[in-house]
């Protein structure tokens, strides 16, 4: 039985996907797409996953690939199988693969489109398919993980690692998780109540408040999250984020 995938080996890895585009590109470009690639990696691995699980439970192949049946459907042409063997026109393929998810699941409509990978002065093919086979493995499904929730701590620490390496402008989208948690621990969130943020980045405040409640015994589903961002690239980060921490219900 293959080992689990703990969360230094993950933080290691997410890391080193930055080394593929770092030098051709400065820190505030080459952030988005190492985090487009590992979201669409996460989210082909995740629908496998219940695919099968589906199937194991008595579905059919047709009826596990039914779309009401997945937190997101990942369409046949979207897949991670399909991703993978490309090597020429790449960034055009990355584009067409987040338009497709796009259209299958509404909630993540400009999540994935936000940038434009086409360009390949900017985004060179060989660039794309080495960030692409840097994510072939591991896999990212639950079963292969150390533990569910490593993979939302992962996720933090790519940005807080990315926010470092854009100096000033890292402030804009990350806050430092010691000053998150010492404004989490001040407000005290509980069931039922409703928490703003109204400057949300990528939304590392208001996943804490849930976790808070979760931890001090509460109904994490009984409360409600706010979140105000002017910056859209900010705002798909922040989705993104949510939906790697396992918070699917969130609407704009």
């Amino acid at each position: 039985m293959p080992e689990k995938v703990t969360l230094e080996a993950l933080k290691s890895h997410l890391w080193k996907a930055a080394d593929i585009l770092r030098g051709s590109l400065d820190a505030s470009e080459y952030r988005e797409p190492v985090m487009i690639i590992l979201f669409l990696k996460r989210l082909n691995d995740r629908f496998e996953e219940n695919i099968e699980k589906l199937i194991a439970e008595g579905k059919t192949e047709k009826e596990a690939n039914q779309d009401f049946r997945h937190d997101f459907f990942v369409p046949k042409d979207a897949r991670w199988d399909k991703l993978s063997t490309v090597r020429n026109r790449v960034g055009e393929k990355i584009d067409e693969v987040c338009k497709l998810i796009e259209k299958s699941n509404e909630k993540l409509e400009g999540v994935l489109t936000n940038t434009k990978y086409s360009d390949p002065r900017k985004y060179p093919d060989d660039n794309l398919a080495n960030l692409i086979s840097h994510f072939n493995s591991p896999r990212l499904r639950n079963s292969d993980l150390e533990k569910e929730d490593i993979f939302g701590d992962a996720y933090e620490y790519l940005l807080e690692q990315f926010a470092d390496a854009t100096k000033k402008k890292g402030g804009e989208f990350f806050t430092p998780r010691e000053v998150v948690n010492l404004l989490v621990n001040l407000v005290d969130p509980k069931e039922g109540m409703r928490i703003s943020d109204p400057t949300c980045g990528s939304g590392g405040m208001l996943i804490m408040s849930r976790h808070h409640v979760e931890i001090n015994k509460g109904n994490p589903r009984d409360l409600v999250l706010d979140g105000q961002e002017s910056n859209y690239g900010n705002l798909a980060m922040c989705k993104m984020n949510m939906v790697l921490h396992g918070m699917m219900e969130f609407m704009e």
